[in-house]
């Protein structure tokens, strides 16, 4: 099932214990809720990025998600394109076909992550840990990984 969404609104704030609270209210339309021929219309979904969250689908590009613990965090097929994840636990975390395109990586922990299916395009990784795409080639099937910059600081064997 795919679920696509509009966001409706970006509500940023602190909590008293100096977390960042990043919540997107989305919902679907039309247009965005076209699958398989059928016109259909999505529940409202919101997506609050942290520990063991539902973000799946959600349209998450370009929000800064740096430091952040999102260990368990459900983010299949989610489109995080652009998004600052530098230093971020995403420890077991549900990275299954998302669009990871432009993100920053950097020192991100990718242990237990499923990366499966997903475009990392453009993607800074380096110094990500407990990944297992330093041994990853720009022919992989597993991952989209052009002119990307691997946890080891290198770019992939025969990089597109």
């Amino acid at each position: 099932m795919t679920r696509r969404f509009g966001v409706v609104a970006l509500n940023v704030g602190a909590l008293a214990s100096g977390t960042l609270v990043l919540s997107l209210a989305a919902c679907g339309s039309t247009a965005a809720g076209v699958s398989s021929g059928t016109a259909r219309s999505s529940a409202a979904h919101a997506c609050h990025p942290g520990r063991s969250a539902d973000c799946s689908g959600a349209h998450l590009a370009g929000a800064n998600l740096s430091h952040m613990n999102l260990s368990n965090a459900d983010f299949a097929h989610a489109d995080l394109s652009g998004a600052d994840l530098s230093s971020a636990n995403l420890t077991g975390a549900n990275l299954r076909s998302a669009d990871l395109n432009g993100a920053d990586m950097m020192r991100a922990n990718l242990k237990r992550a499923d990366l499966s299916g997903g475009n990392f395009m453009g993607a800074d990784l380096s110094g990500a840990i407990n990944s297992n795409l330093n041994s990853a080639s720009a022919s992989s099937t597993q991952y989209v990984i052009c002119h990307t910059i691997l946890p080891s600081g290198r770019r992939p064997v025969k990089d597109c």
